[in-house]
């Protein structure tokens, strides 16, 4: 994750709004100062407002002539460039990310969660591969700051820089200013909470209407499917017909809920058929991996349910020997095209009128443009060929046998 560099002030640069110079040697007016920073932290409407006081006052008490401010990110461990006032392209380009790895004195303070002051940046020898920099960006001497808060969770590192050699070496050790800058990593951490459950409040919103509309898309195909029962029929077997319907949309559910609102072919395909049972040695899955849309997953899991159904009550898989093979390929032209052959079963012929189950397979597309159901009854077996189009991110994959 990277920050952009936050400007308080919309349209410029950060301006330093500096007081009246303070002695370094002013112990009472430092505290004073720190101590209305402190109250102002907190009526900061921003953190982006709050992250310039912060940085405007450490400046203005030290009477530095730079200064930097950067955030950890907790999952990389870096130190991201939050605010460089009086820095040109180059230091800020240098410095955008540091790890605690670096020699510079604010990778060293988040290495050793310690002050760092150095003197003189010409006479540092770990400092040696920045002193081009430093030259350039015109500052010999620097003291960088953990931000900690009291319970020692590291915030970032906010850091001081001097064009002269020597500058304030006694103000890294200044017992006011490590306690206003632990209060200041307390201010952030409350601000990136308030901003975590925002944006965990927004996500849960997203995923709450998307809930929603997923389940008005499920109970009106299941609606639909309950056209396709006959009226007739026994109460018990009328029972089973929809608890097989309804297991085979909660299924894909489930798939849909582990890849994301989308449903893996292949997977939902074995899912529908039980495989991992009997019927393993004598089904034959492949194709290349397809992701389909709810809508798509939805009724495409019932035709594979209402197809393996009728071949374990009368197809393929009625019998011990019969077999089923399931191909399937992604055309440019025509999309998803799916292939069920069985084969070795008891002898079939074309019924008379078709049953609700083949009704429902031949139908529940019906309102999907261009997409096709063909059943064929052959005396080898069952044919069904499907042909489904996919928008244009899903066709065209390499296919995985």
């Amino acid at each position: 994750m990277r920050r952009n560099e936050i400007n308080p002030r919309p349209g410029g640069r950060l301006i330093l709004m500096t007081k009246e110079p303070i002695d370094q040697g002013s112990d009472d007016q430092i505290l004073g100062r720190l101590f209305a920073c402190s109250t102002e932290l907190a009526s900061c409407a921003t953190l982006e407002i709050a992250l310039g006081r912060i940085a405007e006052t450490l400046i203005d008490v030290s009477r530095a002539d730079f200064g930097t401010l950067q955030l950890l990110d907790k999952e990389s461990r870096q130190l991201d460039l939050v605010l460089a006032p009086g820095f040109d392209r180059s230091f800020k380009d240098c410095f955008r990310v540091v790890t605690e790895d670096d020699q510079s004195a604010c990778g060293r303070a988040l290495r050793e969660q310690r002050p760092i002051y150095i003197p003189d940046v010409t006479k540092d020898e770990a400092f040696a591969p920045l002193r081009t920099i430093a030259w350039e960006s015109g500052f010999r001497s620097v003291i960088s700051f953990p931000m900690t808060c009291p319970d020692e969770e590291p915030i970032g590192v906010v850091s001081v820089h001097f064009r002269d050699p020597n500058a304030a070496r006694s103000f890294g050790s200044n017992q006011d200013v490590l306690r206003f800058l632990s209060h200041a990593a307390s201010t952030i951490r409350q601000f990136q909470d308030i901003a975590t459950l925002e944006r965990s409040e927004q996500e849960q919103s997203i995923f709450l209407r998307e809930l929603n509309h997923r389940a008005r898309n499920m109970l009106t195909i299941l609606r639909a499917s309950e056209r396709f029962v006959s009226a007739d029929a026994d109460p018990r077997e009328v029972g089973e017909t929809l608890t097989g319907r309804l297991l085979a949309i909660a299924n894909t559910q489930l798939l849909l809920t582990e890849g994301n609102m989308e449903a893996d072919l292949g997977s939902m395909i074995r899912q529908q058929l039980a495989l991992g049972s009997a019927f393993d040695s004598r089904v034959a899955c492949s194709g290349p991996q397809v992701m389909l849309p709810v809508d798509h997953a939805f009724r495409l899991s019932l035709v594979i349910h209402e197809l393996a159904t009728n071949a374990q009550k009368y197809g393929a898989l009625s019998n011990d020997h019969g077999r089923l093979s399931i191909e399937w390929l992604l055309s440019p032209a025509e999309g998803l095209v799916l292939s069920w052959k069985e084969k070795d079963g008891p002898a079939v012929k074309p019924p008379d009128k078709d049953g609700f189950g083949m009704t429902l397979v031949k139908n529940v597309f019906s309102s999907q443009p261009d997409s096709t159901i063909d059943l064929s009854f052959e005396p080898t077996g069952l044919r069904c060929r499907v042909k489904l189009p996919l928008p244009e991110e899903y066709r065209g994959l390499p296919q995985v046998h």
